[in-house]
């Protein structure tokens, strides 16, 4: 920062400030460039298999027949007398427990297969909800959502903290001119030395139609939220 700070004149009192608010751009960067990377067929698959065998379990215990029920009580006892406590099924008349550690070091629980049963209704229900967001790419959402953010802090600092016009000016050949051109390009090939000029001067005059100047720095968080609802 140190270095940025000295090629853009930014006080050295306020370097640090800056740079986490950098450093949040960044990260917000890197999340949605590793999203990116995912292979989004192979989550579909297995949101879809996930759902289906919560249905098909879920079936299963909610057609569980009163014999079944002491067959698994008659099971547990057995396993208790043979000195194996846990896991085991006791109780009958449609309120059967199942008694479990989740670690060795942990003690036991018990839970009523009726609540498994809403744990995996849920639980399916949560992959259902899923499979909207298993897209590369989001509904209203850029195609760059990262470095929209990235550059999105970089205009706060400029002109919030800064208190600099954000005026964009790129040469024939792509290269930035004004300072808050040359900023976004340095601030973005610190974290990506692959992006385009291009990228960053397309992505930058968006950022720049789209976002409003906060009086402080508090106001970040509400202000990256509102400049993301623009694209809902």
């Amino acid at each position: 920062m140190d270095e940025i700070g000295a090629d853009f004149g930014i006080p050295a009192e306020m370097r640090d400030e800056i740079g986490q608010v950098l450093e949040f751009g960044a990260s917000e960067y890197a999340c949605e460039t590793e999203r990116a990377a995912h292979d989004f067929e192979r989550i579909r698959k297995e949101l879809h298999a996930l759902d289906q065998a919560a249905k098909s379990l879920l079936n299963a215990l909610a057609n569980i027949s009163l014999q079944t029920q002491r067959i698994l009580h008659e099971a547990g006892v057995g396993r208790s007398l043979k000195g194996f406590d846990l896991p085991r099924v006791t109780g009958t008349d449609n309120a059967p427990l199942l008694h479990y550690a989740a670690s060795p070091n942990q003690q036991p629980l018990s839970i009523p297969l009726a609540d498994i049963g809403s744990i995996l209704a849920a639980l399916g229900q949560c992959a259902i909800d899923a499979r909207p967001a298993a897209r590369a790419s989001r509904k209203g959402r850029p195609e760059q959502q990262g470095l929209w953010d990235l550059l999105h802090m970089g205009f706060q600092v400029w002109a919030s903290v800064l208190g600099r016009p954000f005026k964009l000016d790129w040469a024939s050949d792509g290269h930035p001119i004004t300072d808050a051109a040359q900023f976004s390009v340095r601030i973005a090939h610190v974290v990506d030395q692959s992006l385009t000029l291009q990228q960053i001067a397309t992505a930058s005059r968006k950022v720049r139609e789209m976002s409003f100047q906060v009086s402080n720095l508090a106001e970040l968080p509400n202000a990256l939220e509102h400049y993301r609802k623009q694209f809902e």
